[in-house]
């Protein structure tokens, strides 16, 4: 009677080790190398939009606006196509905050107005 060593029992073939820890390096690899490429892809498309900003589109007027300007005269958004302008809506009796846009709002207006 000969004895045979009990982890002799208990081994893994060396072909299905290598299988194993083959998938296992794989799945990594690829993990890995996924997730670099989406960390570029992102830091990429981020440069691009910070280097190229685009404002925000709100919304499209369907009709022509007819403003108040601060002297009384009436003007529409038509008139002010392709030039700058700002727009601001105030009260007339604001708790706080009103009186300090309209005095940024009137710097604005004697600097470019």
């Amino acid at each position: 009677m000969t004895e045979e060593p009990q982890n002799e029992a208990h081994e893994i073939p060396r072909n299905q080790l290598i299988t194993w820890w083959g998938s296992i390096i794989g799945v990594c690899a690829v993990i890995i190398f996924g997730s670099i490429f989406v960390t570029r892809a992102y830091l990429e498309r981020r440069t691009y939009e910070v280097e190229n900003y685009r404002p925000p589109h709100v919304a499209k007027l369907e009709t022509d606006l007819n403003l108040v300007n601060r002297d009384g005269t009436e003007v529409s958004l038509g008139q002010l196509r392709d030039k700058v302008y700002v727009a601001g809506y105030q009260y007339t009796e604001c708790p706080a905050g009103c009186l300090g846009m309209a005095a940024i709002m009137k710097l604005l207006e004697e600097e470019y107005g």
